[in-house]
């Protein structure tokens, strides 16, 4: 998969802490890191 976001309107979901646990597992496997957020914080970043 080729993402750059991962987007949830539950909270929970993009607590700060499983993005870098996230970005870890990816950075083992050779992925890209991503920036996790809700939609709209998402569309401010792309801003």
């Amino acid at each position: 998969m080729n993402a750059d976001y991962l987007a949830s309107w539950n909270k929970d979901d993009f607590n700060p802490r499983y993005e870098k646990i996230i970005n870890k597992v990816n950075k083992k496997k050779n992925l890209k890191t991503i920036k996790v957020g809700t939609p709209n914080m998402i569309l401010e970043w792309l801003k």
